[in-house]
């Protein structure tokens, strides 16, 4: 297997699409919908290690796409920048998303003449109001004015990149919002808005904010309001529907083939919702049933490289899973591997 990896490596031709790096768990907000809000303070603060990030960098040749960005805000660590430096340098798309508190004049620009590619901020709701409600701590005003800077800088600097992203999570109390904030969003200089969902829930009370959970008349054509204005301004759209599915073949993330993720204590998993610290974080809720939180964890990188951790069994077992459930070759009533059991209980894999 890591002969393979490595064959492809120097086709140069990536074998998996991004490689999400947690530099961070620390965070100044305490958004109600968040798992470090939920676990208080069981919730380990941690700052992913240079040196473990020099170790990781050895293996940036495998994915196309370097995003860092974890459960907490990137801009915490202090090396921050340096990581972008390091991965830009090694030839990657970077990426990461922000709160944009530690977001100021000095960052816009480095950003800029760095070359990163996309820099996504965090909205949930089109007034201060609803935003300030759902993410705790936050200043709507200051958010606005922050992006509106990035813009201005990328536009005085003549800078192709960053792309401007909006990210806005759909729940219950924001989602009529929806329209004005692609609106907003266009205003504001962004060039990309996506509008995923609360699909992490850790105790019952959320499942009442997750407009999945609870359809409403007018739901979808809030969102089809929103991605007809977006696009009239010329903003690239893409969201989730606002409502459950059946299971799907292949879950967003597509662990291993899209992404795979390394948490802030050098630990390697499969995805964001494998990536929840397991001494903080006891059980998930699934329609409205807890179960035991047990993440896969791949490897380590204080004690093996990235390319030997995701040649390993574990990883091997994990990619034929869903390399087979994913095989357009497969035939007409054939029989189609089973998920892992823990995807069986993430709401990814039912297309949300």
């Amino acid at each position: 297997m890591l002969k393979r990896l490595l064959r492809r490596w120097r086709s140069g031709r990536p074998p998996i699409r991004s490689l999400q790096v947690e530099v961070s768990t620390l965070c100044q907000l305490a958004c109600v919908y968040c798992p470090r809000t939920v676990a208080g303070s069981s919730w380990p603060g941690r700052i992913l290690a240079w040196e473990l990030y020099e170790k990781l960098a050895a293996g940036f040749g495998l994915f196309e796409t370097v995003f860092l960005q974890g459960w907490g805000e990137p801009l915490t660590n202090p090396r921050f920048w340096d990581m972008v430096a390091l991965a830009k340098n090694r030839g990657c798309k970077v990426g990461f998303t922000t709160n944009g508190l530690l977001f100021d004049a000095a960052a816009a620009e480095r950003a800029c003449r760095l070359g990163v590619d996309i820099i996504t901020f965090t909205f949930a709701g089109a007034t201060a109001a609803t935003h300030q409600f759902y993410r705790a701590g936050a200043d709507f005003a200051a958010l606005l004015g922050t992006v509106r800077l990035l813009a201005a800088t990328k536009k005085r600097l003549q800078a192709a990149k960053p792309l401007i992203s909006v990210t806005y999570t759909q729940m219950r109390g924001n989602v009529r919002e929806l329209p004005a904030a692609a609106r907003l969003a266009a205003a504001i200089g962004a060039g990309q808005m996506t509008c995923g969902h609360l699909d992490c829930i850790l105790a019952p009370a959320l499942e009442e904010h997750a407009v999945f959970l609870n359809p409403a008349a007018g739901d979808e054509q809030d969102l089809v309001s929103a991605a007809v204005l977006a696009r009239r301004a010329g903003l690239v759209f893409d969201a989730e529907p606002p409502r459950m599915g059946g299971e799907i073949l292949v879950c967003e993330p597509y662990p291993l083939r899209v992404t795979v993720f390394v948490r802030a204590d050098g630990t390697v998993v499969p995805c964001h919702m494998m990536a929840l610290p397991a001494a903080a974080i006891e059980r998930l809720y699934f329609r409205g049933r807890p179960y035991a939180y047990e993440p896969i964890v791949f490897g380590d990188l204080a004690q093996q490289p990235l390319a030997a951790i995701l040649a390993n069994a574990a990883c091997g077992q994990l990619r034929q899973i869903f390399t087979a459930r994913a095989d357009p070759a497969v035939s007409a009533g054939a029989a189609i591997p089973d998920a892992p059991a823990f995807c069986t209980k993430c709401y990814k894999l039912y297309g949300v």
